[in-house]
């Protein structure tokens, strides 16, 4: 995905799931995402003591620079070969979820690039890695990656590279995906394997993601 996604909104069906796992309510308003400094503020994970959220960077790969975390050379807001060494044990132990209300997409380059706003009415749930880093001086991060997988046959008009992992607004599936002692599952291996548009997105050209000024008419591209 082409490194946006936009806030959480109170849908229903998010509500219902953040309750099923005993998470608070976001509040109106609530700002998820510091688009500036990457930092998103509503990543979900799972651990023994039950769900919690976390402020998590967006950007997977750290180095230490004079005793600081600083972002890698590396690209890694987006994790795809999930069985190499940078992301192959995260997806074992370390999966997490960012629900957002819209993601952006783009496909082509320079003046024929096109820029496409996806939203959806009930809320898309994002799978993740993530990985929490300490420096020598004691300072603590997490940052974690959206996982990206194959090109989905209907999604790649909009973006023919790769398509972010979407996730069901299914309760069991959910807290298998965030359980860290469940290294895997055939539901997990299925879902990574045949990725699925879970909801319908209503989609339009824009100038630019953030401020979604349209140039096009939005399009529905249906749930599968």
């Amino acid at each position: 995905m082409c490194g946006y996604f936009g806030n959480l909104h109170e849908c229903p069906a998010v509500l219902v799931l953040l309750l099923d796992l005993g998470l608070p309510i976001p509040y109106p308003g609530m700002n998820m995402q510091n688009y500036q400094k990457r930092l998103v503020k509503g990543h979900i994970s799972g651990s023994d003591s039950g769900y919690q959220y976390s402020d998590a960077f967006w950007w997977y790969q750290m180095d230490v620079f004079d005793d600081k975390l600083i972002p890698s050379n590396l690209t890694t807001f987006n994790a795809r070969n999930l069985s190499g060494p940078l992301y192959g044990n995260a997806i074992k132990t370390r999966r997490g979820i960012v629900i957002a209300s819209e993601i952006g997409e783009s496909i082509g380059s320079g003046k024929d690039k096109k820029m496409y706003l996806m939203k959806s009415q009930d809320g898309l749930l994002l799978g993740t890695v993530y990985k929490d880093w300490q420096t020598p001086n004691g300072e603590c991060l997490r940052t974690m990656a959206i996982i990206t997988r194959d090109p989905h046959e209907r999604f790649k008009q909009y973006h023919d590279k790769s398509t972010p992992l979407f996730l069901p607004h299914d309760i069991g599936f959910i807290k298998e995906w965030l359980n860290p002692s469940i290294p895997t599952s055939l539901a997990i291996e299925e879902a990574l394997a045949h990725p699925k548009l879970y909801n319908d997105l209503e989609v339009t050209q824009v100038k630019t993601f953030k401020r979604g000024e349209p140039l096009s008419a939005p399009q529905t591209l249906n749930k599968d």
